[in-house]
């Protein structure tokens, strides 16, 4: 069953229990929803698959959609190895301008400024510029897709069937607190859900195995076992 716009929408209104606000922009309440959903967690219906990335000056845009960083791998039959680090390491390197042939390069999660309008937009910086091979792979969490002001009632959300329920409770808690209204039952069944839906994913993880390219840990420049790097970008 998909979820679409019109069934989400008379939910939310069903659980607020009256005409909103005429002020009140029920889509873009959802679209709050949404964001905070898919940034509860790492949700396997968000994973996408490998997209082809293009390094340039030492610096790597991310696709408009990107959420939170899965792996980078080099391409076939590049010689250089891409490793997680911090930004810091990357800086450092970066500024002692220094040539090396070792074939590991560092990369960290940044953000620019050139979005539209000149927004933030989540990049990766290389270091040292030279090591870096033209092309990578990159796996990355997608974001909550907004859903347009115009879409009508058949508009299909980019969600599974199984999260819609704490989609809605997410979107009436929103719609609630827009309308002065007590959101505490809402809220509640929307953590409930939430936790259900996580333990469902990690019940996925143990069945497919662990996975690779988690953020836990990563060995840094100096070869010590370094603190975690930051692999997700999320703006409200």
């Amino acid at each position: 069953m998909n979820v679409t716009l019109g069934r989400v929408r008379d939910l939310v209104l069903h659980g607020l229990g009256f005409t909103p606000d005429p002020r009140h922009n029920v889509i873009d309440t959802i679209n709050r929803a949404g964001r905070s959903l898919v940034a509860e967690h790492s949700w396997w219906w968000r994973s996408m698959r490998p997209v082809r990335v293009t390094l340039q000056n030492g610096e790597i845009l991310l696709p408009d959609d990107f959420l939170e960083l899965v792996s980078l791998t080099n391409t076939v039959g590049s010689m250089y190895t891409p490793q997680p680090a911090t930004i810091q390491e990357v800086m450092r390197l970066r500024q002692s301008r220094t040539v090396v042939s070792d074939p590991t390069f560092l990369y960290a999660l940044s953000v620019s400024g050139s979005g539209p309008g000149g927004a933030p937009r989540p990049m990766l910086l290389a270091a040292p510029v030279n090591a870096a091979p033209a092309e990578l792979d990159l796996m990355y969490v997608a974001a909550w897709a907004d859903i347009p002001p115009t879409a009508d009632n058949g508009y299909l959300l980019a969600i599974v069937p199984e999260a819609e329920s704490a989609l809605v409770y997410g979107a009436r808690v929103e719609a609630g607190l827009i309308e002065n209204q007590t959101v505490t039952p809402e809220l509640e069944k929307y953590r409930a859900e939430v936790s259900r839906l996580k333990a469902q994913d990690a019940s996925r993880q143990v069945n497919h195995g662990p996975m690779s390219g988690g953020a836990g840990r990563f060995i840094n420049a100096s070869g010590m076992v370094g603190a975690p790097y930051f692999n997700r970008v999320i703006f409200r």
